[in-house]
């Protein structure tokens, strides 16, 4: 794991915490579906299959606003930056793989972007281009190295420019062509010299232009072309010297047109080509003689025509092709033999397809691609073989499975295994290419099956393995010939098994193995050959157990092992390390100790040991890592913290750690993936991270465990009046985003102002070489200020380096020595001093009988500037140290008291 050593020059009073703001924690789109009903109960991860069990009815992968598309197979490509906040509303290729982005969205990957971003064809978000309008974006187009950008924004790319603006396609940058215009621009179309525009203004180039106009692309005049309409364009195509206009207007061109028109590039006055929609066009697309056009009307020149309609490019009759859409149609594009549709229909083409379809260009059938978006589509693109999706959605790829799924845990997309349980499933256990499922169904993988069953990891089919359980089942383990079971029940094949029971992994027939419960089961977990249970029983074994105990699974051992940790309410979740049992439900006395619904037991005696997070809720899921312990439940304080319903606690201490993903609402399960540092969770949540990431019901999450691949070696941080300045230093980097600047003034003794992102240092991506950073803020105002960088990789994780204070005002004129903070101190300190003259200095550590142990300082330094570094004592003992500061012929000492 990566660790951060920090030189700091800060003023003398400073208070410096060298705690990390917050750990490594970031929800993976790749692993986080969502639920029409969230009640996720069990997960289990096997190999790069993640199966689910719980309550619900349908899936769906969380895709953000934004999808690259396979056009083969419509599954979506997870790769891709994450759009999210708001929605894509129109989007052009760079030409090289990529796209540049339009709407209202607000982040991608977590990074702040409003309304206009470029994603690379790296599938990464462009760092240096953020142009950041300040109102939505509705078109975009390109030309050579310009981004031409239509919406309702009075700003864009650090200038002020109303409505439609030039954008370097390098930088960002506004460039000087400058029309403005009166209202919003709604379609923009590059045609050679020119730049045709349509929406909502009257004024354009400081001349009269009603909804439509040519913008010379050189200089922003509007031409003499002026065709003019009486309402709203929306919509613009071109094809040679014939320009196509759809929109709100019943006139155009000088003629009669309702809502869809064409007219020459050379002249003002509408053709007689009119498709007479009935009534607004949103989208227009041109392939070969065939004009499509989509929108929200249900005629076409006297005949039905639904939400789409192909027209004759010179005649204006429309063809029989006929989709025929249930809803409005925002968007179309032709490749091929094929029209790519989108809107907000739900059923095309003869097809149910939620948002988006591929119709046949000759039939008007809906194709089998369906990649199933839960929101509308308002723009689509097309790159290779790669389709990019914009609009409001925030999934695609959803799909029907009832209780129980499979999800690839590479690409999130839902797999075909679809047993379709007719109940709730509680437990799932994987061997081999078999999924044990226990729960509360009568039915599952197409066969008659009471609450518990097998079925085929792949297809979801139930085998013949049939045991014939009588109640609930909410557990499951399986070991090597053996499936052990816990629930609600009391008989197996008329056999009598009281909360446990041992079945055949093979026949399903039922072992010899009776310790039986006089209560019902919620959990069990096996170490090596002895099974821990937990539940609502009283006696197990033959013995007394309040709600947990231990037995051993070799063969005529029925007997309760010495393991008695006598919990005094529901034992609810149960997790083995080594010689520990992690435990959690509702007691708040177990193993001899006052233990609050989480505890650590001996997992010989049962004995609580001296780990004692104490939840103020329910803990219902425990997973244990390494060093941590991840519990989950109904719980809002855990670990001595704010904790809502999810924790990672430090398995040393059970302090809770910064690690907090905020859902908001209670877990159920939680589990881990060791291999690909993930954790997942599952429960009745509808979003993270305090509402900011919509996942419904189950998420994965980094590890944070996993560290960001970032070694800070070195932080200076110096005041000149009225500067401070940041100096920093990477001894490696990899896929290094960047750096935010971020800074907090503190108010008063009582509290401080919010944290704000005052600028952006670009990083070097993957190096093994040493780089340096610099960033300087100009100060205006005296006082104490708090600062801290934001290291940000490119797939959008994230670490804060800690916080540091800075008093800004008059210069220091004397030399002083301060006392070191903290002090005592394990195992790092932080030593502040000023000096009257420049000239070189030496600030040395020694130990209590005159050692030198370390020296901070060994050179020249300016006077009138607050200095401070850092003492690391690792690797020495706990003792009395020294810090001697010598300079201009001066010299101070401190004592400091190391404590470990």
């Amino acid at each position: 794991m990566h660790f951060f050593r920090y030189v700091l020059i800060l003023p003398l009073i400073s208070i410096i915490s060298f705690c990390f703001a917050q750990q490594l924690v970031k929800p993976l789109p790749y692993v986080s579906v969502g639920t029409n009903d969230p009640e996720i109960k069990t997960i289990v991860q096997n190999g790069d299959t993640i199966y689910i069990g719980g309550k619900f009815s349908y899936l769906y992968p969380y895709s953000g606003n934004g999808a690259a598309l396979s056009t083969s197979t419509g599954y979506s490509d997870v790769s891709w930056s994450m759009v999210e906040g708001g929605t894509i509303r129109a989007l052009v290729s760079d030409d090289n793989g990529g796209w540049y982005i339009a709407g209202d969205f607000t982040t991608v990957n977590g990074i702040t972007r409003n309304g206009l971003a470029h994603i690379k064809s790296d599938k990464t978000l462009d760092a240096s281009w953020n142009p950041n309008p300040n109102a939505t974006v509705f078109a975009i187009a390109k030309s050579g190295s310009t981004i031409y950008v239509g919406g309702n924004f009075s700003s864009v790319g650090g200038q002020s420019r109303s409505c439609i603006a030039a954008i370097d396609s390098a930088t960002g940058n506004a460039t000087s062509w400058n029309p403005g215009a009166t209202s919003s621009v709604f379609a923009l179309v590059v045609d050679d010299t020119l730049l045709y525009a349509g929406g909502a203004f009257t004024t354009i180039a400081g001349v009269t232009r009603n909804y439509i106009s040519a913008l010379s692309r050189a200089t922003g005049a509007a031409k003499s072309w002026n065709p003019g309409a009486d309402g709203v364009v929306r919509a613009i195509a071109i094809s040679g010297s014939t320009l196509y206009a759809g929109g709100d207007f019943i006139n155009f061109g000088g003629q009669g047109r309702n809502y869809i028109a064409s007219v020459l590039t050379s002249s003002n006055t509408a053709t007689s080509w009119n498709p007479n929609a009935g009534p607004h066009v949103f989208t227009i697309a041109v392939s070969g003689s065939t004009v499509y056009a989509g929108g929200d009307f249900t005629s076409m020149n006297g005949s039905t025509r639904l939400y789409i309609a192909a027209i004759d490019a010179s005649s204006g009759t429309i063809t029989s092709w006929n989709p025929a859409a249930d809803s409005y149609v925002n968007s179309i594009l032709v490749s091929g033999s094929t029209v790519y549709v989108g809107g907000e229909f739900s059923n095309i083409g003869g097809a149910t397809r939620n948002k988006i379809a591929a119709i046949d260009a000759s039939t008007g059938n809906a194709t089998s691609w369906d990649p199933n978006a839960d929101y509308a589509i308002y723009t689509i693109g097309i790159s290779g073989s790669t389709l990019y999706a914009g609009g409001a959605f925030t999934s695609i790829g959803g799909q029907t499975r009832n209780n129980i799924a499979a999800i690839d845990a590479t690409t999130g997309n839902i797999l075909n295994f679809n047993p379709d349980a007719n109940g709730i499933v509680h437990a799932i256990a994987v061997s081999g290419s078999t999924v044990y499922a226990g729960g509360e169904f009568t039915s599952i993988g197409g066969q008659s099956r009471n609450y518990l069953a097998a079925v085929d990891a792949t297809t979801g089919s139930a085998s013949s393995w049939d045991p014939g359980v009588d109640n609930f089942i909410y557990a499951i383990v399986v070991s090597g010939s053996n499936v052990y079971v816990g629930g609600d029940i009391f008989f197996f094949q008329s056999q009598l098994r009281v909360g446990l029971a041992a079945l055949n992994a093979s026949t399903g027939n039922l072992t010899s193995w009776d310790p039986s419960a006089n209560g019902s089961v919620y959990a069990l977990t096996l170490s090596d050959t002895i099974l821990y249970a937990a539940g609502s029983f009283t006696n197990l074994g033959g013995s007394s157990r309040n709600y947990i105990g231990a037995v051993r699974t070799t063969a005529n051992t029925n007997n309760a092992t010495s393991f008695n940790p006598a919990a005094n309410n529901y034992v609810l979740s149960l997790a083995v390390s080594g010689s520990t049992v992690y435990a959690g439900g509702n007691f708040t006395n177990i193993g001899s100790s006052s233990r609050n619904r989480i505890a650590a037991l001996d997992a010989s005696t049962g004995t609580a040991t001296s780990w004692n997070p104490s939840a103020d809720n329910q803990v219902r899921a425990i997973a244990v890592s390494s060093s941590t312990v991840y519990a989950g439940g109904i719980f809002n304080t855990i670990g001595g913290q704010s904790r809502n319903y999810i924790a990672a606690l430090d398995a040393s201490t059970g302090n809770a750690t910064s690690w907090n993903p905020d859902p908001n609402n209670y877990l159920n399960v939680i589990a881990l993936d060791l291999t690909n540092a993930r954790i997942y969770a599952g429960g009745v949540f509808g979003s993270v991270f305090s509402g900011v990431n919509p996942r419904a019901g189950f998420a994965g999450f980094t590890n944070p465990d996993d560290p960001l691949p970032v070694e800070l070696a070195e932080l200076n941080i110096e005041y000149r009046s009225p500067n401070v300045e940041l100096l920093w230093k990477t001894a490696m980097e990899v896929n290094n985003y960047g750096f935010d600047i971020e800074k907090k003034r503190m108010k008063d003794e009582l509290g401080s102002m919010t944290w704000e992102k005052i600028g952006f240092v670009e990083g070097n991506g993957t190096t093994n070489a040493p780089k340096e950073y610099s960033f300087i803020d100009r100060v205006q105002k005296a006082g104490k200020y708090l600062y801290r960088l934001k290291q940000i990789d490119r797939d959008g994780k994230f670490l804060y380096s800690q916080e540091v204070e800075v008093t800004v005002g008059s210069a220091p004129e004397k030399f002083e020595l301060g006392q070191n903070y903290p002090n005592p101190f394990n195992p790092s300190t932080t030593i502040g001093f000023t000096l009257q003259v420049s000239g070189f200095t030496t600030l040395k550590i020694y130990d209590a009988i005159g050692r030198e142990v370390a020296t901070l300082v060994n050179e020249p330094l300016e006077a009138g500037v607050y200095h401070q570094r850092t003492f690391d004592a690792r690797g020495l003992a706990s003792g009395m140290y020294f810090a001697r500061l010598v300079s201009g012929g001066k010299t101070q000492l401190k004592k400091m008291m190391l404590l470990k």
